[in-house]
């Protein structure tokens, strides 16, 4: 029996989405990547500006839910066209802002566009790969870790020839401006399903105890994933690395994430997302557990390359849990794990902050320890007393596709 061929417009939607992602992962890390730039060009406190970046967590924790509902009733097109816009106000609007203040009312614009990728890309890719869903997923997150990573890469290659740091900003808004030109011949919403207004048929409701682990699930993983972000080059240069030498920590970390999404986007389909985050999760503690005896450069690369193999395709597979406890919903799926894990971005910076001006900036070693071993006791009880053994994701997958 011969495949049926994606058109060329719902192509185009599959584009739209996966560029989402990586607009979105560059969003994230670059106002990180530029902090000193920023100090220098606001005139400003180091506090000040890196507060940007809880107002563009802000921005995605308090729309989502709204951006999630819109794309219920009007399907993804215009969800996504909004939020290409509004990232687009991002990366030019702090670019262009000449205060912290006008800078940050950008940066919820950008928390915005980020909700977008939640709720929207989800739906994308249930519709265009009913089948295959979970790989898509896997491959979306991949092209999210490969936004991390490319602002500092971009900002290095342009403050190594004089140029202005602003140009890294202009080079993401107009990949921002391309992919909206693309946007206009993006697939129709009455070619997605028969009915683009049609709710999946409502399967059985999830308890409220399966809800609260997967919660507290999403919480860890992400305590796990901003204070590694945070505080990983810091700890290289705290064990006598050179600056430009501990920022490679980092950098083979997002390579391992990245690449892990795109190698598990082939086996997402053959394992059910619980035993993935167990593994996973069990994996990069014993990875983290290894630091302990780890000093040198190469073992410490290695060990920070294989804990973001394990981790960077997790969020995948938290997204396909939420879709099977919300009935197949994908986008009120999306949004629901963007608010949990949004608040825990939040958080985190506040409570790894106060400790490590206690304890020391070695102390984010045993936070991400602690964190990973609730992370997994968590996912352990949810696969151990509330999966069904023989329940299916995909059953909730097709069905919403259908």
């Amino acid at each position: 029996m011969a495949k049926k061929m994606i058109s060329p417009r719902r192509c185009i939607a599959v584009s739209e989405a996966f560029v989402l992602y990586l607009l979105t992962g560059a969003a994230c890390l670059i106002l990180g990547s530029s902090l000193p730039q920023l100090i220098r060009h606001f005139n400003s406190e180091l506090a000040a500006v890196a507060a940007l970046g809880s107002a563009f967590a802000l921005g995605r924790v308090a729309t989502v839910f709204f951006m999630g509902r819109l794309t219920e009733k009007t399907g993804p097109k215009w969800v996504v066209g909004i939020g290409l816009l509004l990232l687009f106000c991002f990366f030019a609007g702090v670019s262009l802002a000449r205060s912290v203040k006008m800078a940050m009312i950008f940066s919820v614009l950008g928390g915005i566009g980020m909700g977008v990728q939640d709720t929207a890309c989800p739906v994308i890719f249930i519709r265009a790969f009913p089948v295959h869903y979970p790989g898509a997923m896997s491959v979306g997150q991949a092209f999210f870790g490969a936004g991390c990573f490319m602002p500092s890469l971009l900002l290095g290659f342009i403050l190594k020839r004089g140029l202005p740091f602003l140009h890294v900003y202009h080079f993401f808004a107009g990949l921002c401006a391309l992919m909206l030109l693309l946007w206009i011949f993006m697939e129709p919403e009455k070619d997605a399903s028969g009915d683009p207004h049609a709710a999946p048929e409502e399967g059985g409701k999830a308890s409220g105890s399966r809800w609260l682990l997967f919660a507290l699930i999403c919480v860890f993983y992400c305590a796990v994933t901003n204070t590694i972000s945070l505080y990983t080059t810091s700890y290289g240069i705290l064990l006598g690395f050179l600056p430009e030498q501990a920022v490679f920590l980092l950098t083979f970390y997002n390579t391992g994430s990245m690449l892990g999404s795109l190698l598990f986007s082939a086996v997402m389909r053959k394992i059910r997302p619980v035993n993935l985050l167990c593994i996973n999760l069990g994996t990069a503690l014993l990875f983290f557990f290894s630091l302990f005896f780890i000093r040198r450069f190469i073992p410490l690369v290695i060990s920070y390359f294989f804990a973001g193999f394990g981790l960077g395709v997790l969020f995948s597979a938290l997204i396909l849990i939420a879709v099977d406890l919300y009935s197949g919903r994908a986008g009120r799926a999306g949004a629901l794990t963007a608010v949990v894990c949004g608040g825990a971005d939040i958080i985190t910076p506040l409570v790894t902050g106060a400790l490590i001006t206690v304890c020391g900036i070695s102390a984010n070693l045993w936070f991400v320890r602690g964190a990973l071993t609730l992370a997994l006791t968590a996912s352990l009880v949810f696969r151990f007393v509330h999966e069904k053994p023989r329940r299916m994701y995909g059953y909730s997958i097709q069905k919403c596709a259908k």
